[in-house]
């Protein structure tokens, strides 16, 4: 019923209209305007003889100018989503093979594994566009995290 009602707008009529209702739904998707990584997930988890292991879970990460996020791989589904605003800080290069990859936002941290020392490389470069670009804009990156970060009363400068 909701269907047949929504066939007889005025949007379906016009070609515009379609061309700007399709553009609207392609922006409200999760991965828009990302770049996409394929990556691995590392979660932790006990077995029955409470030893800690890691499970790893594939995805795709998406690096965008204003959220990362985690896709399931088969489904597409959202997995996690985190402002890009809030990321503290990523490392590279942990574990036995140097294939991991932490991001840490406030509150939370991604452990993830990259396939590739290249693919490494290219997430650490968009990674770092990103966050030159979101010091760039009205609202600097930079300045937001020295607010989570103060200095310390020790290293202020004499005349203070």
């Amino acid at each position: 019923e909701q269907k047949r009602k929504l066939f007889h707008t005025s949007v379906y009529e016009s070609e515009v209209q379609l061309k700007k209702l399709y553009i609207q739904t392609c922006k409200r998707l999760p991965c828009y305007g990302c770049k996409v990584y394929q990556v691995k997930e590392l979660l932790r988890g006990k077995t029955k003889k409470k030893l800690s292991n890691i499970f790893q879970t594939a995805r795709l990460l998406g690096l965008g100018p204003e959220k990362i996020v985690l896709l399931d791989t088969k489904t597409k589904i959202l997995a996690k989503a985190q402002n890009t605003i809030d990321l503290l800080q990523w490392r590279t290069g942990g574990g036995r093979s140097h294939d991991r990859l932490q991001l840490e936002f406030r509150g939370s941290r991604w452990q993830l594994a990259v396939p590739s020392p290249s693919t490494m490389r290219e997430v650490g470069l968009a990674l770092w566009e990103i966050l030159q670009e979101l010091d760039h804009s009205s609202t600097s990156f930079l300045d937001n995290v020295s607010l989570l970060f103060p200095p310390s009363p020790t290293r202020r400068t004499k005349g203070l």
